[in-house]
């Protein structure tokens, strides 16, 4: 896992465009960074590629690894992994973006215990919805910022998170 994550983020530190600015077959990048407010969701980090396909319609995909949460030699990790189509909305008057999103895909969680000599581990895989809106704003360049607020919306775990952003157009 810490390996695809590692990749993930070379791939879209190397190739870093912005959706605030996108134009008809524009593909962006960003690196995200925030909180799931949920035990075992958590810190979370993570990676996006939009890709403006025409009149502001955007397809494109996320994930998400959350740090989750240790306590008592238990350690409970996640992780989200969705397809997402959008609507890049902006801003009469400034070059901030606004795009609402609905995400499809799966969630994962693992567990891992080790108390008193007894240890063991346990993972799942559901499927998962996640809508949310995306925010950005130019920096320079082909650069943005931004935020994401987001729900995860999955069996026993649903979970709302906010997230900082930052990328580049391509």
């Amino acid at each position: 896992m810490k390996k695809l994550f590692l990749a993930l983020v070379l791939l879209f530190t190397a190739m870093m465009p912005s959706v605030s600015q996108a134009k008809n077959g524009d593909l962006s990048g960003a690196l995200l960074v925030g909180n799931g407010f949920k035990d075992g969701v958590n810190i979370g980090i993570g990676a996006r590629g939009v890709y403006e396909i025409q009149n502001n319609i955007t397809l494109g995909a996320s994930f998400t690894y959350n740090l989750g949460k240790s306590q008592g030699g238990v350690d409970i990790t996640s992780w989200f992994l969705a397809a997402e189509g959008g609507y890049n909305i902006p801003l009469q008057g400034s070059n901030v973006s606004v795009r609402p999103y609905v995400g499809v895909g799966i969630a994962g969680v693992s567990a891992s215990y080790d108390y008193y000599g007894y240890s063991g581990s346990t993972s799942d895989t559901k499927f998962y919805l996640r809508p949310g809106v995306t925010v950005t704003v130019p920096v320079g360049g082909n650069f943005f910022v931004g935020g994401d607020a987001c729900f995860h919306v999955v069996q026993d775990i649903n979970a709302f998170g906010i997230y900082a952003t930052v990328g580049t157009n391509f």
